[in-house]
Parts: structure tokens; sequence; C-alpha cells
């Protein structure tokens, strides 16, 4: 595991984590600028979040939160769970000048604006569809079988772009906080988006 997690990390440029059975991180391969910003959340601090125990499903289990996008997927070898990979954080698209403003809105008071730009600027920009790609690509190395792109996005709601309607902003402004200071959406998070 730890070399395929290491190739991963070296081709895409993005933060790969294995996580045993045990739910300790065993491999970790993150760029040193971005675990060096204050922003940056250690896996190890999101694993009752993201990592919770479940059924054997081995597709990937797509998540994201404060515009971060993570996969996970488990790994298992004849219905014994080994431990799960986890890909992420990447953004879609660079920041723009709303997205910075909305996120800096949510920080207010907040003394080193500059960090938070600066962690958002250190994230990969990678597409939903090329993370779905590495995320077929992952699967394929633990398990040498094809995996559809269409049963993928059965799987994950979040591959698919959706318009969020807002019923009341303080409350959403309150969650935002919230969720961005954790690295994790509760809500959601919980069942991985895997609808």
């Amino acid at each position: 595991m730890k070399y395929t997690c290491q190739l991963i990390s070296e081709a895409h440029q993005i933060p790969v984590y294995y996580v045993n059975a045990n739910g300790d991180l065993e491999y970790e391969f993150t760029k040193a600028e971005l675990q060096k910003n204050p922003f940056y959340r250690p896996i190890k601090e999101q694993l009752s979040i993201f990592c919770g125990s479940g059924n054997l499903a081995d597709s990937p289990l797509f998540f994201s939160n404060s515009f971060l996008h993570f996969f996970m997927i488990k790994v298992h070898q004849e219905n014994v769970s080994l431990g799960k990979i986890i890909v992420g954080p990447t953004i879609e698209t660079e920041m723009s000048e709303k997205q910075i403003t909305q996120i800096m809105d949510l920080f207010k008071g907040y003394e080193n604006k500059r960090n938070l730009i600066d962690y958002y600027r250190t994230v990969a920009v990678i597409s939903r569809e090329q993370l779905l790609v590495i995320s077929k690509e992952v699967y394929y190395m633990i398990y040498q079988k094809r995996l559809e792109k269409t049963l993928v996005k059965q799987q994950n709601s979040i591959l698919e772009p959706k318009d969020m309607q807002i019923e009341n902003a303080d409350l959403e402004l309150s969650k935002g906080r919230r969720d961005f200071i954790f690295h994790s959406n509760f809500t959601t998070s919980a069942y991985y988006w895997n609808i």
C-alpha cells in the first residue's frame, strides 16, 4: 500500500493517506508547504469523521467540505478490512476573489487572513471529472478491476454539481464557520455522501 500511495501522490501532486484497519495513520504523502500552513489539519484529526466503520464497499466514496474535495477507497481482501486510502484535499478551480471573500467573511476578526489564502493556493487544483478518473486509477491499482464511471457517479451525489438553496443565511454562515474550522461537514460526512 505504501508504494501505491506514494505513486498516486507523486503522479498527481495531491495528498494521499493510508489508514489501517485499526484507524491508525500508517502512511502520509503530503507536500511540506501544505503541512506548514496553520489551516492544514492532519488527516488523523479527521479520521473519526471521515473513516467510520461500515460496509466493505470498495468503490470510491467522495466527500467535500469548505471547497475541499476528497475520496476514500476501503481496502479489503476476502471480506477482511485492511484499511482505507484517502486522497485529498483538492479544489476544483483556482479560488476566485468571491470565494476568497466568502471564506474571509467566515473568519471576521481572524488576524492572519493571508494564511487562509495561502492554504487554498497550496491545495491541488483538480476537476471533479479528473478526481473521478484518479479514483478509478487507485481502484484499479488495488483490485486490478475496471470500475465504470457511471457506477461511481451513481454512488456519489457529490460528483453531480447542484445549486444550493439557502433558507437561513445566519444559520448557514454559522455552519460554514464550524465546518471550515474542523474541515468537515458533520451533516453529510457522516455517511460519506454515498447516496
